[in-house]
């Protein structure tokens, strides 16, 4: 079992997703006081010619759990993937990202609208330039912004991570970043995603 994550629905219930043999990914649920409610199942299988990397997870406040996560089938090229699972635990995933040769880290929150926010960073270029990558969903799964990109900066911009204010209006990123010839923090927000 690898790469666990974690989120808190609105009846104060625990869900942790997690790896198995990084093809496969399960889940549980448990109370406010760490007892099993729903015992470890498993959400996804990738099959043996697919990879997952680590899942993130984040519970909106109709319970629904949505599951963000890099995946490489047999064409060997990641991919980033969204899963949207109701209470019968059914889902439907779609590519947020185009194919490409290396995916770095990611993020996913939801705001009190229960849309769905997401960042990764992913290999831009011939020469191993990594870049931001933001896209925005509605809880049904459906796109309301598609993957735009944040950074445009020789170097790589990985790492990520995102905060949403309650409503969504305001995002906050904050990454590492090499392009002065050194890692150091970056941060940028951006008030109803005019990221450009």
């Amino acid at each position: 079992s690898l790469n666990p994550s974690i989120g808190i629905d609105s009846q104060n219930n625990v869900h942790i997703a997690w790896n198995e043999d990084y093809s496969r990914i399960f889940h549980a649920k448990l109370d406010v006081n760490g007892q099993i409610l729903t015992f470890p199942h498993m959400l996804v299988d990738a099959g043996f010619l697919s990879y997952f990397s680590y899942p993130v997870l984040a519970v909106d406040s109709f319970n629904n759990l949505h599951v963000f996560v890099a995946s490489t089938y047999s064409t060997n090229y990641p991919v980033m993937t969204y899963y949207l699972f109701n209470t019968t635990w059914s889902g439907s995933s779609f590519y947020l990202g185009p194919n490409t040769y290396r995916v770095g880290g990611y993020d996913l929150v939801t705001d009190s609208k229960n849309n769905v926010h997401t960042l990764w960073s992913k290999v831009e270029n011939p020469y191993n330039q990594m870049e931001l990558y933001y896209a925005k969903l509605n809880r049904t799964g459906s796109l309301l912004i598609p993957s735009t990109r944040l950074t445009f900066d020789l170097g790589f911009s990985e790492a990520s991570t995102l905060a949403v204010s309650p409503q969504g209006a305001q995002i906050h990123v904050v990454w590492q970043d090499d392009r002065d010839g050194n890692y150091e923090i970056y941060y940028k927000t951006k008030k109803r995603l005019n990221l450009k």
